[in-house]
């Protein structure tokens, strides 16, 4: 009976800690009149509404490649993609075959997990939030996000997301591959008309274990010419 009384006081601890911690976030949201539906945008897949062109560097230790291609919303699936070059030159099966795989729309986009709400910095001029992701938004293409830590940093003069980092930091499994560590960055615009932050630039830095070698790799993409179809 004494176990049972004292789990049950440790989960609720934990549960009021959790509420407490959403409802300082929340409340800071309000004080910097940050719009939620914005940042609700963040977990949408761009691709389902906007045209634009994309252009992916993936740097290696020994190899570096740049895929420039433009997405229009007005198809769908694959027919959505428009791979134009790679190295600035044609793209070899090979490199449409990779293309599509980092492209592949079904794997649906993460969702944060609000009882992990967490207020990092408020100092009046920075706002630094945390969370982790929703694992039940989770499938098996994407289950290695469940330990990552996601930071959105807003301008509290403005109430505007200048950015967001994530950071895997236990090592982990991503397809066959082992990972030592996972780093990510975006950097944001807001479109005032239809209240939505959209990725500018994104990089991505991974350690992979590679036939017994820590192997690093980079991928950058660089999104422009945002349009409506």
């Amino acid at each position: 009976m004494k176990r049972i009384l004292i789990i049950s006081c440790l989960m609720l601890s934990f549960t009021v800690h959790a509420f407490c911690q959403r409802a300082a976030v929340e409340s800071a949201f309000d004080k910097y009149h940050i719009n939620r539906i914005a940042i609700d945008s963040l977990t949408q897949h761009n691709e389902l509404r906007f045209n634009f062109d994309l252009i992916t560097t993936i740097v290696t230790e020994s190899s570096q490649k740049i895929y420039k291609a433009h997405h229009d919303a007005s198809k769908t699936g694959e027919e959505a993609w428009a791979l134009q070059s790679v190295n600035n030159g044609n793209p070899s099966g090979s490199d449409r075959s990779t293309f599509k795989k980092q492209h592949d729309q079904h794997i649906p986009a993460l969702k944060p997990d609000t009882s992990t709400f967490k207020l990092v910095k408020d100092d009046g001029k920075e706002l630094v939030v945390s969370f982790q992701y929703d694992q039940t938004s989770m499938i098996d293409d994407n289950k290695f996000m469940k330990d990552c830590l996601v930071k959105l940093f807003f301008d509290a003069t403005t109430g505007k997301l200048l950015r967001s980092e994530g950071s895997i930091t236990n090592s982990f499994k991503i397809k066959m591959f082992k990972a030592n560590y996972l780093a990510s960055t975006v950097i944001y615009q807001y479109n005032e008309v239809i209240e939505r932050y959209l990725p500018l630039k994104e990089e991505v830095s991974i350690n992979l274990n590679i036939l017994g070698s820590a192997v690093d790799m980079i991928t950058t993409n660089e999104y422009s010419n945002y349009q409506q179809p």
